[in-house]
């Protein structure tokens, strides 16, 4: 009785089609895409950088006392030639300030609380004094995909000196750091002392609870 063997597929057959498969990893996926307006098109390219990392960011737009919107470069520090710079895509970042609240002034279905427009005006006025960078904690990510983060101009941190001026009050969570928890306590109980924004006369005692 005759035996029938399979032809194995040769060598090169398979070499050719593991060849093609990473082609197509490294190129093809592309070509599924489809075309995105400007905003999602950074929450993308945020995506696939992997989210705000602590360093260096540029400010697109501030929100409100509490939220802004923050640019960050993809690039290397090891890339310095321009033309590297001008191929790599800017990811967007809406950013919420870790361990804190401000008065409410642009919540859908919320009116304009008391010192929300001055909370505002600080954060925007605090961001132009300098290079600005972030620093992250356990907490990256609030439910509502918005990253979370500590916000300097120098040495001076934006979270615990708008709470130091009475525009914010803490709303800290477990986990996030001790160090930064007791400085934000420090700078509200000064507020609190002096009567400054929200804890002067006059003005809510309570505002809304923080959503994170």
């Amino acid at each position: 009785m005759s035996r029938r063997f399979r032809r194995r597929p040769s060598v090169s057959y398979l070499l050719l089609a593991l060849f093609a498969l990473f082609i197509f990893a490294r190129t093809g996926w592309q070509y599924l895409d489809v075309d995105l307006p400007a905003d999602e098109a950074n929450e993308t390219a945020a995506t696939e950088h992997g989210g705000l990392v602590a360093g260096p960011c540029e400010v697109v737009r501030v929100v409100d006392g509490d939220t802004i919107i923050l640019r960050q470069s993809a690039v290397a520090e090891s890339l310095k030639e321009p033309q590297h710079r001008q191929a790599q895509t800017a990811a967007q970042y809406r950013v919420r300030l870790l361990g804190i609240d401000t008065p409410e002034t642009v919540k859908e279905g919320t009116g304009i609380q008391a010192w929300g427009p001055e909370a505002t005006v600080f954060t925007r006025d605090f961001l132009q004094r300098g290079l600005l960078r972030v620093e992250l904690d356990k907490r990256r990510i609030d439910r509502f995909g918005r990253s979370l983060a500590y916000v300097y101009v120098g040495d001076e941190l934006l979270n615990a000196e708008i709470v130091r001026a009475g525009l914010a009050r803490v709303s800290a969570y477990p986990g996030d750091s001790l160090a930064i928890l007791k400085l934000l306590r420090q700078a509200e109980a000064e507020a609190r002392e002096a009567r400054r924004g929200i804890w002067s006369e006059g003005s809510p005692r309570r505002l809304e609870p923080a959503i994170d």
